[in-house]
């Protein structure tokens, strides 16, 4: 864990790159044909680093947005935020509205209700 003199975030090297403060690590490793418990595991966030968190990001996160909304008006005063950033686009979703279908398959796919395998039912 390396950090600077008076930061209170570090890096840590992983295989896979640095982990930062916000990373979440993982404690168990699944493929299809082993299950790998981490040793060492490494520290969990303690919470949302709403410093860390630009407007952008936070504009895509419902749930954040109103955790945020309630802790401000609790708190009386506004909690900081990240600094600006231009994300990437973001995919389309198709269907009707949010969520956009019936799960993986959506329509015509798999069994209808006939029970005939492929067609609609």
């Amino acid at each position: 864990w390396a950090e600077g003199a008076g930061e209170r975030r570090g890096t840590r090297d992983t295989p896979f790159g640095p982990l930062t403060e916000h990373d979440v690590p993982v404690d168990i490793i699944v493929t299809p044909t082993r299950i790998i418990r981490v040793s060492d595991p490494l520290p969990k966030p303690s919470g949302v680093y709403w410093d860390l968190l630009s407007p952008q990001k936070l504009a895509q996160i419902k749930v954040l947005r109103e955790l945020k909304k309630k802790l401000e008006e609790e708190l009386g005063e506004e909690l900081p935020s990240g600094p600006e950033e231009v994300l990437p686009p973001i995919a389309e979703r198709g269907g009707r509205g949010r969520g956009g279908g019936r799960g993986r398959g959506g329509r015509g796919r798999g069994r209808g209700r006939s029970g005939r395998s492929g067609g609609r039912g």
